[in-house]
Order: structure tokens, then C-alpha cells, then sequence
């Protein structure tokens, strides 16, 4: 789980905004959720998606074009090919008295209702001896 930065947040904000979307109570992605692989199994799945997205890509083929440190196109879509993204998580923020009730709620006494006392002086009524274990 890493923490996402400023500016991917920014476009979170920017794209929810451009496609129109209600941003009440809206809030950007904090972290991201990524799994791990053995150094090992990530060079191997690397170099399969190299083959793959060569084949793919006929417009990659060359000496210079197929080497990953060369071409950026093809070393972005190998991580992003490799890559296994679980999801995002989002910081829970408590929201303002203002922003959770629109008007105080009222509760008025009902006709002839009184409140309770403790009866004995005890807070609680006196209960009988049983047997359970708890």
C-alpha cells in the first residue's frame, strides 16, 4: 500500500469534475493497493510482456524499438502489464455538524410521561441468583 501524491489526487478532483459528476462529499483516493512479486517471478512476467506487447505493437519492432531502456512506450506498458492492482483506499474524514444535518432534529416529551428514578436508591433493580456461567 503506497500513498497517492498531491497531483493524482488533483486529477481525481479534475476528472469528477469535467464528467459532471456531484462532488458533495467527494474525496480522492488516499492510498494505492498493489501486490508484490519475487524479484524472480517480475523479471519472468516482464519478459512475457515484452514478447506480447512486441507482437502487438508491429510498430515497436527494431533493434533500438525493443529494448525497454530505449523505448519508454514499451517499458510503461510492460510495468503496466505486470503490474496487479488491488484498488484504492480511501481516509475516513468526519463530517461537520453542518454538513450531516440540514435542521436540528426536535423530540418533544410525551403528554403525562414521567422520567425514570432509581427505585432503593439502587441504579439498578435487585435480579436474582441463576446459574449461567457469565
Amino acid at each position: 500500500m503506497a500513498e497517492t501524491n498531491d497531483k493524482f489526487r488533483q486529477a481525481c478532483i479534475q476528472r469528477k469534475q469535467q464528467s459532471g459528476d456531484d462532488m458533495t462529499g467527494y474525496m480522492p483516493p488516499s492510498h494505492q493497493m498493489e501486490v508484490s512479486f519475487s524479484p524472480e517471478f517480475r523479471q519472468r512476467a516482464l519478459e512475457a510482456a515484452r514478447k506480447r506487447l512486441i507482437s502487438e505493437h508491429p510498430e515497436w519492432t527494431g533493434a533500438d524499438l525493443e529494448d525497454p531502456e530505449r523505448n519508454t512506450d514499451l517499458r510503461n506498458a510492460m510495468y503496466d502489464a505486470v503490474r496487479c492492482r488491488l484498488g484504492s483506499m480511501y481516509c475516513h474524514q468526519r463530517q461537520s455538524a453542518t454538513q450531516t444535518a440540514a435542521a436540528p432534529a426536535t423530540v418533544t416529551a410525551a403528554q403525562g410521561a414521567q422520567g425514570w428514578s432509581p427505585q432503593d436508591g439502587q441504579p439498578f433493580p435487585a435480579q436474582e441468583e441463576d446459574d449461567l456461567p457469565f
